[in-house]
């Protein structure tokens, strides 16, 4: 008994403590550069990108753009940038496609 109790005691002290999100830049960047985790990697992103749009933010016309280039821009992001890949994963995606297409948010 005393050793499953220890047991317990130390697999609870070495978990990592939790976050107030799932994904962080780390995370995503690792998905998108694995090709078995490619398609995590390009669901995160599309996402994230949906999301943006469903608040309120007009990134231009969509007819022409890609899941792809949408994933490419991210990834060029987070490799760009990797001080910000400790950040939440959404807030890259943001800033990626802030910068790439001048998002703006519709009043």
């Amino acid at each position: 008994m005393l050793r499953w109790f220890t047991a317990v005691v130390a697999l609870a002290y070495s978990t990592s403590p939790a976050r107030p999100y799932f994904d962080t830049g780390n995370s995503l960047y690792e998905f998108c550069q694995n090709p078995r985790t490619y398609a995590i990697c390009l669901g995160t992103i599309i996402g994230h990108y949906d999301m943006l749009l469903a608040n309120g933010y007009d990134c231009g016309p969509d007819n022409h753009r890609t899941k792809q280039q949408i994933m490419d821009i991210v990834v060029k992001y987070l490799k760009d940038n990797p001080a910000e890949r400790s950040d939440v994963a959404a807030l890259a995606t943001y800033k990626a496609m802030i910068a790439a297409f001048a998002c703006k948010k519709l009043p």
